[in-house]
C-alpha cells in the first residue's frame, strides 16, 4: 500500500524485515532479474490516484512509484511484485495510468502502462451439499 521511488532501507534490512513498501520490492525484483542476467529496468511512472504525468515536462515529483521492465527479444513487459497471486504480465489497476518513464544512458523513453493487453481472470470452484430435511 506504500508507493515510492527507491529503497526506504537497505535492501538486506528489508528481506530481513520482510516488509517495505512497492518501491523496495520491486527494486529487489530489478536486482534479482539483473543478478541472473537478465535486462531489466525501472519504469517510473504515476498510480491512478496521483494524476497523469505531463511527457513534455519531466519532473521527478509527477512520479510517485515504480515497476520493472523487461525486453526479451521483441517482447516487453512490465512487471510487479507486489501482489502475491497476480498473474505474470497483470499490473495492478492503479498502475494503468498513462505512460511510464524509462531513463537508460541518459536518455528517457516513454513506454504506454497498458503495454500488459493480458487479461486476469479468476476462477473459484465450490461444492455445495444442500440437506433439506425439516
Amino acid at each position: 500500500g506504500e508507493y515510492g521511488l527507491s529503497f526506504s532501507d537497505k535492501p538486506k534490512a528489508l528481506w530481513k524485515n520482510l516488509s517495505g513498501s512497492s518501491a523496495d520490492i520491486n527494486l529487489m525484483l530489478l536486482m534479482f532479474l539483473k543478478k541472473a542476467g537478465i535486462k531489466a529496468e525501472p519504469v517510473f511512472f504515476s498510480t491512478l490516484d496521483h494524476g497523469l504525468v505531463n511527457e513534455d515536462f519531466i519532473n521527478y515529483q509527477q512520479f510517485n512509484n515504480l515497476a520493472v521492465y523487461v525486453r526479451l527479444g521483441d517482447d516487453a513487459f512490465l512487471l510487479d511484485a507486489t501482489t502475491k497471486f497476480r498473474p505474470f504480465n497483470v499490473l495492478p489497476d492503479a498502475y494503468i495510468n498513462g505512460s511510464g518513464l524509462i531513463v537508460r544512458d541518459g536518455e528517457p523513453e516513454w513506454v504506454s502502462m497498458s503495454l500488459n493487453r493480458e487479461v486476469a481472470i479468476q476462477t473459484t470452484t465450490s461444492n455445495f451439499e444442500i440437506d433439506l430435511e425439516i
